[in-house]
């Protein structure tokens, strides 16, 4: 064996038939050992590697089937919506610095801000409409995640005027702010994450939270906006969210419940969302008072 070796070795220094290659391929193959194994370009060393990637693709596949499963889903659900779990979570995938990097992969993407994003469709002017049979056009409403806009400027066309926002995406924030029936003074938006946006906002600032899918949802679980809305937030919350969807999702029923938040209504949405109407624990207590 050793003799066969040193040969190989040699005929490989010299370029010659015979060299290490083809010995391999001759103990792996039953064709004729001066004869390279036909549709065999790699050596058995290598063999382990190509094997070993083509499992760690199978595993790849089989663990996104499951990430997306109706069971995996659960699972996150889980981990996302429970505070212990959702920061042991965001420990592993690396603190405050993953929460960030998740927003800020958004802050100058420019695909949404494309005419879809700026106009409202049937199904965005559903929510604009039952907002406005539920709130009073005084009353003051955030926008969670706003973009360009879309829905705080309709609602200004039609007399509200203690409207806020914010958004991570710096050109949907222009955009909005070039907007022919923007105010400043009645229209407030911030370029700004949303862990920065509620650093400085105080208890029971707006009356009514609004979103309008893939906002929340794409909002890392370590950072509490549940409990930060449930603490700014006086009245209630309109939020179109899809509860399965997403990179986070959440038993977000769940969480209304567990920040303050009683259910007044779910209504089904376009794409699997819903429309999740509350208000805040005992508002209808405290309104009776001041009319009675």
């Amino acid at each position: 064996m050793n003799h066969r070796r040193q040969a190989a070795h040699a005929a490989d220094r010299q370029g010659l038939p015979g060299g290490s290659d083809q010995s391999d391929n001759a103990r792996l193959s039953p064709h004729d050992p001066a004869t390279p194994w036909p549709g065999r370009t790699v050596m058995r060393r290598r063999d382990g590697v190509f094997l070993q990637t083509r499992c760690f693709g199978v595993l790849k596949k089989v663990r996104a089937w499951f990430w997306w499963s109706l069971g995996g889903i659960y699972i996150r659900k889980i981990m996302n919506t429970f505070r212990p779990l959702a920061n042991i979570l965001g420990k592993l995938q690396g603190g405050e610095g993953r929460r960030k990097k998740d927003a800020l992969i958004w802050t100058h993407e420019d695909y949404y801000k494309t005419a879809f994003y700026s106009d409202l469709h049937p199904d965005g002017m559903a929510l604009v409409d039952y907002v406005c049979n539920h709130a009073k056009k005084h009353e003051r409403v955030l926008d969670i995640c706003c973009n360009q806009g879309r829905f705080l400027l309709e609602l200004r066309r039609r007399g509200f005027f203690e409207l806020y926002g914010f958004d991570i995406m710096e050109p949907a924030i222009q955009k909005l702010r070039q907007s022919e029936d923007y105010d400043p003074d009645l229209l407030r938006v911030e370029h700004c994450l949303a862990q920065e946006y509620f650093l400085n906002k105080g208890d029971s600032v707006f009356d009514w939270a609004i979103t309008y899918t893939a906002t929340i949802e794409l909002i890392h679980p370590e950072f509490d906006i549940f409990g930060e809305l449930g603490r700014t937030v006086r009245k209630g919350m309109f939020l179109v969210i899809n509860e399965n969807g997403h990179n986070y999702p959440r038993f977000y029923r769940l969480l209304h419940r567990m920040n303050g938040f009683r259910i007044m209504a779910i209504k089904k949405h376009m794409g699997g969302s819903v429309l999740i109407h509350s208000i805040k624990n005992g508002l209808e207590f405290r309104e009776s008072n001041l009319f009675s």
